[in-house]
Formats: C-alpha cells, structure tokens, sequence
C-alpha cells in the first residue's frame, strides 16, 4: 500500500508540474529562456575575452619580430662598417 500511495503521490506531483498550471508552466519556460540567455551571454563574452587575448599575443609576437629584424639589420650594418674598414684599412696598410 506505502509503494502505491507514494506511486500516486508522486504522478500528482508531476501531473502539477508538467500540466497542472500554466502559470507554474511559463514561469519555468521564462526562467529556461532567461537561463539560455544568460548561458549565451557568459559564451559571448568568453570568446570575446579569447579574441582579445589572441590579438593581443598576436601584437605582442609582430612587436617581438620587428626587434629582432630591427637588431639583424642594425647587426648586418655594424658588420658592413667593420668589412669596410678592415678591406680599406688593410688595402691602404698593406
């Protein structure tokens, strides 16, 4: 008797939830959207933050590669001026 009584308590209780009010019924649909919404809203602004994120390492690495070609071509100047000198302080000294 105990298990059909909980049976039945438990069939109303789901009759109520499922189509017994209709009130009950669109505050839970409001709250479902609302909730997708919000789930939405926290993924947009999570990929938006990521974006940035890789934009701004983007940056970072061109700032990183212009140094570094900025220091080789600085390099590549240094070691011209000392051939040069070398080739023509050697050709005159000799």
């Amino acid at each position: 008797m105990a298990v059909n009584y909980n049976d039945l308590y438990l069939t109303d209780e789901l009759e109520q939830v499922v189509g017994g009010r209709s009130s009950s019924n669109k505050a839970v649909v409001v709250v479902v959207v609302v909730a997708v919404v919000v789930v939405v809203v926290v993924v947009v602004v999570v990929v938006e933050v990521v974006l940035v994120v890789i934009v701004a390492v983007t940056v970072t690495v061109e700032v990183v590669l212009v140094v570094i070609v900025a220091v080789t071509v600085a390099v590549a100047a240094v070691i011209v001026v000392v051939v040069v000198v070398v080739v023509v302080g050697g050709g005159g000294g000799g």
